[in-house]
């Protein structure tokens, strides 16, 4: 979203009069290339899904889309993938263990929900519930409020958080029908770029499976199916795999310092709670955030838009009194900033 200086300069008026004194600290950077100056939390990443994550219709385990994935990723050193995926779940079934309720028809399995996932310490968790949802008459708000609890817990973890829309099956009741397809465009708006749609080009014009790509039940995908969830896996998530070594440094050590790449200022809000990230500048392209606490432990990574822009970060002020954050371009130009409530 376009923004002017101008705007910005009631906000932060409008925020010394309202809130607490803030130290701010910006510089910019460009770290050369090779230079690891901001570990990477983990190298690996977990799955969490149902029978299509599981491998279910693929003639061969290895043509499984998971397992394809971990064979890709073995190419690049200290990078897995680990599969909790199991047929017959829901989207209630991943969820954390503390949301169990003897009202629900299905709880937490906590051998494959998110708080399993999250033990592994992951880089990021990929999540992948094609149908079993619409299957159990479980609308499309019920899904987003369990997706949006799994995503909220995957970034305070500080890890990435990634989701595949739903997928064709062939329902006879047009009730489910409208449940798979309002739950895919839920899923596309709210995640945006860290969502995947797998339910256009798998559906025909009834939203059921293509033939093609089934493996004959209306349900699960075959080999093809399963290797065309793979591809836009590997494009989205993977289009430039790495995996760097885990040290014990602090996030902001001996950088090399560069042109202006703009200016980036962080906000706490009063309102929502959170703190704010603002971006002030003419770079180009998508860029990643990873926030830091006073200890510089990585506490949250996420994508930002292309251009300058507002985005919260899901990190509160009230228990994080100081961030420090860096944003980073594909060409290694980097920004870094820091604030504190005093």
């Amino acid at each position: 979203m376009p923004v002017t200086l101008r705007p910005y300069k009631t906000l932060f008026f409008f925020f010394g009069l309202c809130l607490p004194t803030f130290s701010f600290a910006r510089i910019s950077l460009h770290i050369s290339p090779g230079t690891a100056v901001v570990p990477l939390q983990s190298c690996t990443w977990v799955v969490l899904g149902s029978s299509t994550a599981e491998g279910a219709g693929a003639s061969v385990k290895d043509s499984a889309w998971v397992t394809r994935l971990q064979t890709y990723l073995t190419r690049y050193q200290g990078m897995k993938v680990i599969n909790l995926g199991k047929g017959g779940i829901t989207s209630f079934h991943i969820m954390p263990g503390h949301s169990a309720n003897e009202s629900l028809v299905f709880q937490p399995d906590t051998s494959l929900n998110i708080d399993r996932a999250l033990s592994f310490q992951p880089r990021g968790i990929i999540v992948n519930m094609p149908s079993n949802d619409a299957a159990n008459y479980i609308d499309a708000h019920s899904q987003m409020e369990n997706f949006r609890t799994i995503q909220r817990m995957t970034l305070a973890a500080g890890s990435e958080f990634w989701i595949t829309t739903s997928q064709p099956r062939n329902f006879g009741d047009p009730k489910q029908i409208s449940i798979q397809q309002e739950i895919r465009d839920s899923i596309l708006h709210n995640f945006g770029m860290h969502a995947i749609d797998l339910f256009t080009p798998l559906a025909d014009s009834m939203s059921w499976l293509l033939p093609h790509f089934g493996s004959g039940d209306g349900i699960h995908l075959n080999d093809q199916g399963h290797k065309l969830i793979f591809q836009s896996v590997v494009a989205h998530i993977f289009p430039q795999p790495q995996c760097a070594e885990i040290r014990d440094q602090h996030p902001f050590s001996d950088p090399s310092i560069s042109g202006d790449l703009g200016q980036i200022h962080l906000v706490p809000m009063s309102r929502s709670l959170v703190w704010n990230l603002i971006y002030q500048g003419d770079k180009k392209g998508p860029k990643q955030v990873q926030i830091f606490n006073a200890s510089g432990r990585l506490i949250l990574s996420r994508t930002l838009e292309d251009g300058p822009g507002s985005w919260p970060l899901n990190v509160s002020p009230e228990d994080v009194k100081h961030i420090s954050v860096i944003v980073r371009w594909d060409d290694g130009s980097i920004l870094k900033s820091s604030a504190s409530i005093k």
